[in-house]
C-alpha cells in the first residue's frame, strides 16, 4: 500500500479540522468506561502505552489526565530525517486540538520491543495500547 499526496493532504486536514483529535477523546473515553470497575483513576496511574507510535495521541490524553505514562515504540527512535519534521508538526496539531500543552516534554519515551519489554514486572497498574497489536503479530514468531 503506497501512500499518496492526496492521502497526505487528507490526513493533514483531519488534524487540523480536529476529526482525528475527536476520535482520540472517543477512544479514551471508551477506555476510562471499560477500566472504571477494575481501578480508581481518580488517583494518577503508572501507565504503560504498548506501541505509541510516531504521533502519540493516547500517551498525550493519559499523561493530560494526570497519569504516569511510559510509551514504548520503535518510532520513538530520535530521528533527524525530513519525515521527523512532519510528525512534530502533526504532535503539535495533536497537542492544540487536545488542549494540550504544546511544549510538554515527552520524558517517558521508551525506543524499544512490546515483545521483550525494559521495565520489571508489576511496574504497571494499566497497560494499554490502540490500534497497534496488528503489527505485533511478528513478535508472537519470535517468542
Amino acid at each position: 500500500m503506497s501512500v499518496t499526496i492526496t492521502d497526505y493532504l487528507r490526513y493533514g486536514w483531519q488534524m487540523l479540522n480536529g476529526y482525528r483529535a475527536n476520535i482520540e477523546r472517543r477512544i479514551s473515553s471508551e477506555r476510562q468506561q471499560n477500566i472504571a470497575g477494575y481501578l480508581d483513576s481518580r488517583y494518577p496511574l503508572t501507565v504503560l502505552d504498548l506501541g505509541s507510535g510516531h504521533l502519540r495521541p493516547q500517551y498525550l490524553l493519559l499523561k493530560a489526565a494526570g497519569h504516569r505514562v511510559y510509551g514504548v515504540d520503535f518510532a520513538n527512535r530520535p530521528q533527524w530525517k525530513m519525515k521527523n519534521g512532519a510528525y512534530i508538526v502533526a504532535r503539535a496539531l495533536y497537542k492544540w486540538k487536545l488542549d494540550l500543552p504544546i511544549r510538554a516534554i515527552d520524558q517517558t519515551l521508551v525506543c524499544g520491543d512490546v515483545s521483550n519489554l525494559p521495565f520489571p514486572n508489576n511496574a504497571f497498574e494499566l497497560i494499554t495500547s490502540v490500534a497497534a497489536f496488528e503489527h505485533f503479530l511478528n513478535c508472537a514468531d519470535d517468542l
